[in-house]
Formats: C-alpha cells, sequence, structure tokens
C-alpha cells in the first residue's frame, strides 16, 4: 500500500526538522518533520508539542491532525497556513505601513489565540512573527508550540522546569524584562507571553522584525530591555494601537493586560452599539415604505452596549450557546389565513421561501401580519430585502426581520441571523453571536444549522473547541442528508479525529455524500476504489466516481480519469479519451494534468504533436513549481526518477518517459521545460531560460536536475563557467545516490577543480558511483587502481573493473581490458619495479595500444612513476585520441585549453 502522506515545497526548517506542505490523501496539510532520535530529549519535546497541541482547539491556533511514521522520520500533520508565516509578510511588504485597520485586526487575533492557550492553562513561551502563521484569508493562526508548557494549577512553572537542559525557554529579543538576569528562578506566567504579544504588535507597526536590530549582541539587548529600554514605535501610529504595545510591554508584569482583555478592547472599538442599528432611520425604497413604517409603533429594542460586551465576555470564557434572558419567549405568532403557516420553520432552501411567497401581492397584504408578528411574514420581508425583491436591496432591514423571525423561534430565521453574523451581512461580524442562533436552530432539527454549528465547534468559533461537539452535530447534520457533513464525517473518520479510525466508516459517508452529488466526496470515493481503502480495489467502480465528479468539474477527478485512460486502468484503453480529460483539468490549472498533457503533445499520443503546445503547457505547470498539487507524484517513479516508469498503477499523469523524443525523460516540467530550451524544440533555443528551469527544478531537490545544472557550470553551458558552482551541485545529487554525479564529483577532486584535489576523495566518489554500475565510474576507479592512486597497484582489480564497465557500455573499458590481458607477451612483465613498470608500458605504447597510451598520458599528468610533464602527457593523450579512445581526447582537450589560459595570463602580466 502507497503511502497516503506526499511532501511538497519545504515551507521552513528548525532544530529537529523540517515543515513542508503536503496532502495527506486529498487533505492539503502542512507536515512538521522530526528525525528519529532516540535520546529522552527529543522524544520528549515531540510528545510534549502533540499533548500541546491536541489539547487546543480554536479558530486561531493551529490546528493538529495526526501523527505519522515513514522512513525513518516522524511527521506532525497540521493545518496549512497557505500564506506562511506574520513575519514573512512584515519582511516582504506585505502589510503597507499605514493600513492600522489590518494591524488591529491582526494583533487582536493573536490576542484571541493567546486568551484561548491561556485559558486552557498552556503558556506560549515563544511567541513571536515567525510563529504566527496566515491563512489565504489573511486569518491568524498562532503555531511553533514546541516550547509551550502546561501550567499547574497552583503556579507557574519555573523556567529551569520549561526546558529539559534548564535555562530561559523562547527567543530572547522577545524574552520579558522579569525573565532576564532574575535574582531567583524567573517563572514564566500569561503576563510574558502578553509582554511578547506587544513584541510582535510592534513588528507589525515598525514593519521590522528583528528588534533592536541594529545591536548586534543579544546579552546587551538583553540587558537594555531589563532597565526598560523599547523599541520606539514609527511617528503615525495611532494613539489607541500605541496604548496597546505599550500596556503590553509594561516593566512591571502586573500592570500589563490579560490577552482578553485586549480582545475586549479591540471588540468595544467596533461600536457594538451599531450591531443592530436603528431600523426607524433606514431608508426604504418602493412602495414598501409605507407597509413597515407604523407612526407611533416602536420597534423592539436593541441590546445595549453593555449586554454585548457581556456576551463577549462570555465566549471568551466557552459560551455554551444558550440564549439569554433578553430574548423574547418563543411563541408562535399570529397566522394569517393568507399565510400559510410552515409549523416551526420547517421550510430550509430559499426556494421553499419563495413559494411560499411569490409576488409582491402577498408581500403587501402579510406586511400587516408581520406587524402583528406572524413569523412567516416576517421571515420572508427579510428575504425580500435580502434579495432585492420588489425593493432595493437592504442587509440591515433583512437582518433585522429575520431577528423578529428567529426570535419568535422560527427556524429557518434563527439559520438567516447566525448566517448574517458569521457573513457580517447587515450586522457587524461575530462568531460569537452566531453561535447562539445556530445552536437553537440545530436543537430544532435543521441540518444546516448542525452543519453550521458543527464547523464552529470543530474550529473554536464562536464556542469552545470540541472535536466531540462538532462529531455529534456533524452526524446529526449527515443523517438528515446534509452533504457536506457526510464528506466531512469521511475526512474525519480516515484522520481519525473526534472518532476512532476507520476507513469503512470513512466509505460509508462518504458514498452518501457522494450519491448527493458532491463532487469532491465522488473524487474521494474513486480514489478510495481505487487504493482499496476502506473497500474492495475495483478500478471500474473507481472510474465510475471519477466520471460523475469531473463532469461536475472537479479538476482533480478530470486528471485521474485522464491516467486511466491512459494506462487502461478500469477502462478501454484510449489516448484521445485521455487528452480530452487531461485537458479539461489543465485548463482549470491542474499542474499535473498540464504535466501530463504536454507529454501528450511531445509525443503525438491523442494529438497530433506539436512541440508548441507542449512547450505552453509545460510552461503553466513550471510556473506553478510544479509542486505535489494532487495526491502523489512520487507514486509514478518509484525507482529512476523519470527515465524508467515503475508501478503500473500509479493514478498520475506523468506516468511514463516519453519515448519519442529524447531529453523529455524527465520527473518535472521544470526539466522538460529546460531540454526544450536547450534543444529549441517548440520554444527559441536559449540556455539561459534552460539555466533557469533546471535552477527552479534542481532547488526542490530533483537530482537529475541537480546533475545537469552541476554540468552546465563546468561547461558554461547558459551560465559563466564555476567550478564551485558544479562541485556544490555535483554533491547535492552524489550524496542522494545519483551515481553519474558520484562520477563527475570525484573527477572534480581528483583535478583539483573548483575544490582541492584529493585521490582519496575520488576513489571514494569513484567507488560509490562503480557500486551502482555507473560503467564510467567503473573506469575511472579501475584507472586509480591500475596505477596505485590513493589505492595499492593492483592490476587483477584493474581489469575485473575495466571488463565490468566494457559490460555496462563504456567503449574505452575494452581498449584497456585488451591491453591488460596481452601484457604478458610485452618484454618485462612480472617485474614491479618503477623502471620496469614505465618499459612495460612504453612498449606497449609503441606497439599500437591505445589504454597503454592513454596511461602513459595519465602518469606524465599526474607525475606518477615519472617526472610531471605536461607536452609529454599531451602527446601520449593525443596518440590514443588518434585510436578512438574519446577519454584520453577529452584529457588532451583541456590540456591544451589550460596551456592557452596560462600563455593568455602571462601575456596580461598576471
Amino acid at each position: 500500500m502507497h503511502s497516503l502522506l506526499v511532501l511538497g515545497t519545504r515551507l521552513g526548517s528548525g532544530t529537529f526538522g523540517h515543515v513542508h506542505q503536503a496532502r495527506w490523501g486529498s487533505q492539503p496539510c502542512a507536515a512538521k518533520t522530526f528525525f528519529l532520535d532516540k535520546s529522552d530529549f527529543h522524544q520528549y519535546t515531540i510528545q510534549k508539542e502533540i499533548a500541546v497541541l491536541q489539547r487546543l482547539r480554536h479558530r486561531h491556533i493551529i490546528q493538529f491532525y495526526r501523527t505519522h511514521e515513514e522512513d525513518g522520520h516522524i511527521y506532525l500533520l497540521m493545518e496549512l497556513a497557505e500564506k506562511g508565516s506574520l513575519c514573512r509578510a512584515i519582511a516582504k511588504g506585505e502589510l503597507a505601513p499605514d493600513d492600522w485597520q489590518t494591524k488591529m485586526r491582526l494583533a487582536s487575533e493573536i490576542a484571541r489565540g493567546l486568551a484561548f492557550i491561556h485559558q486552557e492553562k498552556v503558556l506560549h513561551r515563544d511567541l513571536k512573527s515567525a510563529n504566527v502563521l496566515l491563512t489565504k484569508h489573511m486569518e491568524v493562526k498562532l503555531a511553533d508550540f514546541g516550547l509551550a508548557k502546561v501550567r499547574s494549577m497552583a503556579s507557574a512553572a519555573s523556567a529551569a522546569d520549561q526546558s529539559k537542559g534548564g535555562g530561559l525557554a523562547g527567543t530572547l529579543r522577545w524574552i520579558a524584562p522579569e525573565l532576564l538576569y532574575a535574582s531567583t528562578k524567573p517563572k514564566y506566567s500569561d503576563k510574558s507571553d502578553v509582554y511578547a504579544l506587544g513584541m510582535v504588535m510592534w513588528e507589525m507597526a515598525a514593519n521590522c522584525v528583528r528588534p533592536f536590530k541594529d545591536q548586534e549582541s543579544d546579552a546587551l539587548v538583553a540587558l537594555a530591555v531589563h532597565n526598560g529600554d523599547r523599541e520606539r514605535l514609527p511617528e503615525n501610529t495611532p494613539a489607541l494601537y500605541r496604548a496597546w504595545v505599550e500596556r503590553c510591554w509594561h516593566q512591571d508584569p502586573e500592570q500589563r493586560p490579560d490577552a482578553s482583555q485586549v480582545v475586549l478592547d479591540h471588540d468595544d472599538l467596533m461600536d457594538a452599539s451599531t450591531v443592530d442599528g436603528d431600523i426607524s432611520t433606514l431608508s426604504l425604497s418602493f412602495s414598501l415604505t409605507e407597509w413597515l413604517q407604523y407612526p407611533g409603533t416602536p420597534y423592539p429594542s436593541t441590546p445595549a452596549q453593555g449586554e454585548i460586551a457581556h456576551m463577549r465576555r462570555s465566549s471568551l470564557k466557552g459560551h455554551d450557546g444558550d440564549f439569554d434572558d433578553r430574548f423574547p419567549p418563543t411563541g408562535n405568532g399570529d397566522v394569517d389565513g393568507r399565510f400559510p403557516p410552515t409549523g416551526n420553520g420547517g421550510c430550509d432552501d430559499d426556494d421553499d421561501v419563495v413559494l411560499l411567497y411569490s409576488d409582491s401581492y402577498r408581500a403587501k397584504n402579510g406586511s400587516a401580519a408581520a406587524k402583528r408578528g406572524n413569523r412567516d411574514a416576517q421571515l420572508f420581508l427579510g428575504w425580500i430585502f435580502d434579495h432585492g425583491r420588489g425593493v432595493d436591496r437592504n442587509e440591515k432591514n433583512s437582518f433585522w426581520w429575520y431577528r423578529q423571525a428567529g426570535s419568535q423561534g422560527h427556524v429557518v430565521a434563527q439559520l438567516r441571523v447566525g448566517q448574517m453574523y458569521e457573513q457580517g451581512r447587515g450586522v457587524d461580524a461575530s462568531d460569537a453571536m452566531a453561535a447562539p442562533w445556530y445552536s437553537e436552530a440545530a436543537i430544532a432539527g435543521n441540518a444546516k444549522a448542525q452543519y453550521r454549528l458543527a464547523e464552529m465547534h470543530a474550529e473554536g468559533r464562536g464556542v469552545r473547541q470540541d472535536d466531540d461537539e462538532a462529531v455529534r452535530w456533524y452526524t446529526m447534520a449527515a443523517e438528515q442528508g446534509q452533504k457536506d457533513a457526510q464528506a466531512i464525517l469521511e475526512i474525519w473518520y480516515s484522520l481519525g479525529r473526534g472518532v476512532t479510525q476507520s476507513d469503512v466508516e470513512a466509505v460509508r459517508w462518504l458514498t452518501k455524500a457522494a450519491e448527493h452529488g458532491h463532487a469532491i466526496a465522488q473524487s474521494n470515493l474513486g480514489m478510495m476504489y481505487r487504493q482499496g481503502r476502506g473497500v474492495r480495489q475495483n478500478d471500474v467502480e473507481a472510474g465510475k466516481w471519477f466520471m460523475m465528479a469531473g463532469e461536475q468539474g472537479n479538476d482533480f477527478a478530470q486528471n485521474i480519469l485522464g491516467w486511466m485512460y491512459d494506462e487502461g486502468r478500469g477502462v478501454e484503453q484510449n489516448d484521445i479519451e485521455s487528452v480530452k480529460w487531461y485537458t479539461r483539468a489543465a485548463e482549470q490549472g491542474n499542474a499535473d494534468a498540464q504535466l501530463s498533457l504536454g507529454l501528450m503533445y511531445s509525443c503525438g499520443r491523442g494529438v497530433p504533436r506539436d512541440d508548441i503546445e507542449a512547450a505552453k503547457w509545460y510552461t503553466r505547470a513550471a510556473e506553478q513549481g510544479n509542486d505535489v498539487i494532487q495526491h502523489n507524484l512520487a507514486w509514478m517513479y518509484a525507482e529512476g526518477r523519470g527515465v524508467e516508469r515503475t508501478g503500473a498503477d500509479t493514478p498520475k499523469g506523468n506516468n511514463k518517459a516519453c519515448t519519442c523524443g529524447a531529453g523529455l525523460r524527465s520527473v518535472s516540467s521544470q526539466l522538460s521545460l529546460a531540454w526544450m530550451y536547450t534543444e529549441g524544440q517548440g520554444v527559441e533555443p536559449g540556455e539561459i531560460k534552460a539555466t533557469k528551469a533546471y535552477t527552479k527544478a534542481a532547488e526542490q531537490g530533483i537530482v537529475e536536475i541537480q546533475h545537469n545544472l552541476a554540468w552546465m557550470y563546468a561547461e558554461g553551458r547558459g551560465v559563466d563557467q564555476n567550478d564551485y558552482e558544479a562541485v556544490k551541485w555535483y554533491t547535492k545529487a552524489a550524496e542522494r545516490g545519483y551515481a553519474i554525479a558520484q562520477n563527475n564529483l570525484g573527477w572534480m577532486y581528483e583535478h583539483g577543480r573548483g575544490v582541492e584535489r584529493s585521490d582519496v576523495e575520488a576513489v571514494k566518489w569513484y567507488g560509490r558511483g562503480a557500486s551502482q554500475q555507473n560503467p564510467y565510474a567503473q573506469f575511472n576507479l579501475a584507472a586509480m587502481h591500475e596505477l596505485g592512486l590513493a589505492v595499492d597497484q593492483d592490476s587483477e582489480e584493474a581489469l575485473r573493473l575495466y571488463k565490468e564497465a566494457a559490460e555496462h557500455g563504456d567503449p574505452n573499458a575494452n581498449l584497456h581490458v585488451q591491453w591488460l590481458t596481452s601484457r604478458d607477451n610485452i618484454s618485462g612483465q612480472g617485474r614491479t619495479d618503477t623502471s620496469a613498470i614505465i618499459s612495460l608500458y612504453l612498449h606497449g605504447a609503441e606497439r599500437g595500444y591505445a589504454a597503454a597510451q592513454h596511461t602513459l598520458g595519465r602518469m606524465y599528468e599526474r607525475g606518477r612513476y615519472v617526472e610531471r610533464d605536461m607536452m609529454e602527457a599531451r602527446v601520449w593523450y593525443s596518440k590514443a585520441a588518434a585510436q578512438g579512445h574519446t577519454v584520453a581526447a577529452i584529457r588532451r582537450t583541456a590540456l591544451v585549453a589550460d596551456a592557452r589560459q596560462r600563455a593568455s595570463a602571462r601575456r596580461l602580466g598576471v
């Protein structure tokens, strides 16, 4: 069974490992990698972070999914924050200097997350902008709890207890002054984290991610902070923001606010008194004005600001979703004979509302019923203002009427009020205000409200994060046929989140959602059948569900369908159908499909061969970095990395080497594109563009491209010739086991190019390449044995290696095999002194043995057994090259070039 975990781009690195963008099955995630280490401290660190993350479930805390162990690593799978860290956003100037509204919002979200973890008796102890992540919607997620500590009820843990080795935890320039130079063991507290919050707010205000950047000494910074020095805030910092920062980093911890107080201060600034607005001041258009306004009839009062603040404080302490006394008791309302009653608000969709009240005549006649408190009429008036039917669209009026109906127990209206609070339509957005409305409707059995309430419990928005409650509400909604809830339950059962992990149960819910037409569920169900997870493996059944999802426009399913028709898996092999589905997915931006479609055009499979069209699709895929965007690119190439495909059941587009175009045997769009630039296939030839494409792919860790890039630097192709860069990239590829790179790195060491000459290192790398049957490495290692360079002189071992090199295709090796097997007929054989060895090779060279001529050239070049003489080396290399010895030809050319370079230097006086 293939691993469900597929790593993509590296997002960052830390003490114990790396963080990668990744996928677990079809679920995007971030994978924090720990190198397996049996030390107690290492194990303690991992276990502690897992324990803390499992404890914390909140909208502004990065969510922990599961652990996974594979290939000597432990992976912590967590929620993916697409925009990276706040530190990165600040460093890249993504926060405008005068965008104080965004900065205040981000600060309040950091404070919300901090208030929650403090409520859970957790200290972060390393809060800084680098540990604050941002989603694609610029929402805050606190991360990196590796140094966090769960404090006891009695007192905060001492600094020495915070880390196994004792001493301060955290990053020094963000550490509170009371923890620095303390005469007794310093104690971390909530207020220590609040100080760090102030420093993060300073980072945003100053657009700088290194406090006291002009001072290099951390010790001097610590002393200054301990003595009361602080960074300066920009002059344009709003007074309120400045006050926040200065309170948070106050020298006296007791004078700092709690994180929850920072949240409340921010919320009070949002002018909570206008949450519901004054309906009497709203401008009503069309003829509905006269229907809705009744002089002398007061509108229901709005909650006072103090009441709202009370609700907010309750939400910080874990609001249980119950209404408070300010909501009127639920009543049935007056039922006007012209308005059919809906019971307890049984209609669940906007269409149901339209069917009940389909024209303005009914609306006009129903206005009196709405005034008298008929909740159905009130719901409809909310709907017409919401949708602008017969009136100007007015969300504040819509919210007001929905709330009137909801206050009387109309379930659909309660759902609408919750949605408007959550979305910030017609009222200031407030998850804490949305949750009670959702709760009331959910208890009454409304499936949509049950789903929304489950989402809030899952994310800790407006209510305390609680996986058990989330599963309970998801299940209730799913059992009523709510397809989004059914699809979510599949993910939770697959991951084992809030439930016991069960692929069988995941498939059960996935099937329900798929049968209700949920495209993502159909695609995921296809993968379950494709992989045989929770069901018996069945490509035909997989194809059926992929087809349903693909017809609905799901690009992942379309890409898989392209692969299935390409391979004939579950369907009859058909290149034309394969191209059709690859094209649909590629046009939606699916990078894997773009790469596969490029290959189809390169090979002329299912379409006329068209290098220009191929280059277009390779370019689009390359622009996305060809990251592992869908499931598992690694499945396509268990061996060979694009040279030979292994594993015929690999569900990806680029699943085999293109045999009709030499050079297009690539694991990535960058390599294919680079080849096209190099060869001028479908694009204007250009080695510089090719080098850029190779560099981008090489940085992603693809060894073939690292080797090619090294060769370009060594030869000066598309870049300035640079032996040091060549050695760097050869080393990267060689260390990952790429045989030809190991040979070339050995050659660089032997000849001292880009690195200090070392026969020992040369033999080491030649040996690694030779062990992988690389013929060039076998030849070079044989030559080292033949001359006794860094190894004992051993003609028998040299002969063995030359024979292996010849068998694996090195043409020069045959010349050396002929020579070594014929030496018995040369006078002087059997003697081991230096003069005898030289005599032996001179006799062989004079009799026309190209191998002997090459070896003599090598002796003179290296000064082995003879005095070093480059002119004599060139003579013998030239004689061997004339007989077809290509290695000798290369060395002769290199020596000529070196001689010209030295002569030019002498003319210039260098």
